[in-house]
């Protein structure tokens, strides 16, 4: 039996970060009775300084006082936010020390049934901040929210990438508690994708018999692999379904070179334009 989250982990690294994630965020709490976990991961100072030439130690004392100022400004804007919202919720704030941020981060996730976090912002970006990390080392669903547009509740309209492997599947049943009982759900599977007796088991339509077990009605949609590469392929279905959630599993290293669907895995990190939920 699935269980319902009861614990959802909002990874901020930056102050602008708050209310973006906050507001996907709220809403599933409220819809779960889940406890909303806040944290941020101070960044250790590095400062990379001219052959031959020395920093002193106010520079390295002024980025560790901004550092600061940007946690104090994301733990307040956390706690207003979740006053005037009403909701459960525990901060979090650790320090990297001399190891990556996201060592930390990752650590945190894997005590909850969601992570959310936002997509890296080149524009604005955060120090030591990658998102991706997450997704491959905290064993947990992700759900990354894009650096651009606005977001509100989720699982209503969702767009599956189903390629039948391990990946996606995990990521499929992850997602599933997030499906709304009346969500329109839209399978997009590549046409260039495996073949064979085996294939044919996990064929997008047998998704589509499992997902009605659940209640869950789901349309099958063939990509346009050859006209267009399969990432942008994604984006645009989406576009036309005006999903609210693409449902796709990350790919990592060797497996990006294996998979149809694992060379996408990059392209939606860069232009994802309405939330992505991922696991590994």
């Amino acid at each position: 039996m699935q269980m319902q989250p009861k614990n959802i982990l909002a990874y901020f690294a930056v102050r602008d970060h708050v209310d973006r994630l906050l507001n996907i965020a709220a809403p599933l709490a409220r819809r779960f009775d889940a406890r909303l976990d806040g944290l941020h991961v101070v960044p250790p100072v590095q400062i990379y300084a001219d052959a031959g030439l020395s920093v002193s130690s106010a520079v390295y004392k002024t980025q560790e006082e901004l550092f600061d100022a940007e946690a104090a400004a994301i733990e307040i804007a956390f706690a207003s936010r979740c006053k005037s919202d009403d909701l459960d919720n525990n901060w979090r704030h650790l320090t990297a020390g001399t190891g990556p941020a996201m060592q930390k981060a990752v650590a945190a996730g894997r005590l909850a049934d969601l992570v959310l976090a936002a997509q890296y912002d080149p524009e604005n970006p955060a120090a030591a901040y990658f998102p991706e990390d997450l997704v491959m080392g905290c064993g947990r669903p992700v759900v990354l929210v894009p650096s651009a547009g606005t977001f509100g509740d989720i699982g209503s309209r969702i767009l599956i990438a189903w390629d039948g492997g391990r990946e996606a599947a995990r990521t499929v049943f992850d997602a599933l508690v997030l499906f709304k009982p009346d969500a329109k759900i839209d399978i997009l599977t590549a046409e260039n994708g495996p073949r064979g007796e085996v294939a044919a088991i996990t064929a997008p339509e047998a998704l589509a018999e499992a997902l009605a077990r659940h209640g869950l009605e789901a349309a099958v949609t063939h990509s346009r692999g050859s006209e267009l590469p399969v990432g942008e392929d994604i984006l645009s279905r989406a576009a036309d379904f005006s999903a609210d959630l693409i449902v796709m599993g990350g790919y990592g290293h060797t497996r990006l070179r294996e998979t149809v669907f694992g060379g996408a895995t990059r392209t939606i990190l860069e232009h994802m334009t309405v939330p992505v939920l991922m696991a590994h």
